[in-house]
């Protein structure tokens, strides 16, 4: 692969990562409000069969955070591997934490892309705990169905 080709791989893979972050946090909050539009209409009474579309709408979510959330796996050992197959000797030279405005866009691009991988890591406990209850939660619901 030519050197262009690597960068432009490297930016490709870096903006997917990035994305893929993005799109999960939205499903994350999109959990969120539809668990609190439920709550809300169970309290105030409303029709049983509005409430369970409501839930049908929720168990759609959580099964597309799931999607999401194996696509921000697989994202970030892609990046992860494609940075350590072709940049291994790089990151080992530079010091990623102190590293001055970079002055090419290598130095910029591997910067970037270690920025993502640390956010991501970051994340990574919290989104396990959040995919054992997303399996949780969709068990339940999947219970619920049976009814």
């Amino acid at each position: 692969m030519s050197d262009v080709n690597i960068l432009r791989q490297l930016k490709i893979m870096t903006a997917v990562l990035n994305r893929t972050m993005k799109d999960l946090e939205y499903y994350k909050k999109e959990e969120y409000e539809f668990n609190t539009k439920i709550e809300l209409m169970k309290n105030q009474g409303r029709d049983i069969h509005d409430i369970q579309q409501q839930e049908k709408c929720l168990h759609e979510t959580l099964q597309v955070y799931h999607e999401v959330l194996k696509r921000l796996h697989s994202s970030y050992f892609d990046l992860k591997t494609f940075l350590t197959e072709y940049f291994d000797e790089k990151l080992a030279e530079i010091d990623m934490c102190n590293l001055p405005k970079p002055d090419d866009e290598l130095s910029t691009l591997l910067k970037n892309a270690y920025m993502e991988l640390n956010s991501a890591e970051l994340k990574y406990n919290i989104l396990s705990q959040c995919k054992e209850n997303i399996s949780i939660s969709t068990e339940n619901m999947q219970g619920d169905n049976d009814v």
